[in-house]
């Protein structure tokens, strides 16, 4: 329909009808891969987010499984008691998770405010759970493994981890959702 428009066209501007097609043909090729070219740049766009908020997501939930390793007080009697050398292997995990989602959040653009504010509140949660944690791990490293000892620091990092789940949580659905 449009060949048949332009040679009508053409045909009453005296331009031969091949040149008119030509001229459309080549205006509609070059619209084509411009629109083409934003299409493909957009999707690549959208998938480095997606890699990226995955990348969040895996560090979050990785602290969210070292947090997970803390029995709960109510579990079986002597679940939780730790000498100092598992200590250090749960604060090594949860140092590992930090750092990574240090990594992950440098690299990575946020795209909802939600996103943000649930990040940041993890975040700065976080940032506090490991002062706590610095503290108990030298703590411990200083007093050894006597029982009041071992007794106070599963108290202390049981309620470190009861105050990171909440937010760690949080920020996980809401990378997912958004």
């Amino acid at each position: 329909m449009i060949g048949a428009i332009l040679t009508n066209k053409a045909a009453l501007v005296r331009v031969p009808a091949g040149d008119w097609l030509a001229f459309v043909g080549g205006l509609l090729g070059v619209s084509l891969t411009i629109l083409g070219t934003v299409a493909l740049e957009q999707w690549k766009r959208q998938a480095e987010k997606r890699g990226d908020r995955e990348l969040i997501i895996g560090a979050l939930e990785k602290l969210a499984e070292a947090l997970d390793g803390i029995p709960q007080e109510d579990e079986q009697p002597g679940a939780f008691d730790w000498d100092a050398k598992k200590a250090d292997e749960l604060l090594s995990q949860i140092d590992e998770a930090t750092d990574l989602l240090k990594y992950a959040r440098l690299n990575t653009r946020l795209s909802t405010v939600e996103q943000v504010l649930k990040i940041n509140r993890a975040e700065k949660e976080i940032a506090e759970a490991n002062v706590t944690l610095e503290r108990e791990q030298r703590w411990i490293a200083g007093h050894g493994n006597k029982p009041n000892v071992l007794e106070k620091f599963n108290s202390n990092i049981r309620a470190v981890a009861e105050k990171l789940r909440p937010p760690i949580l949080e920020a996980v659905r809401a990378l997912k959702t958004g």
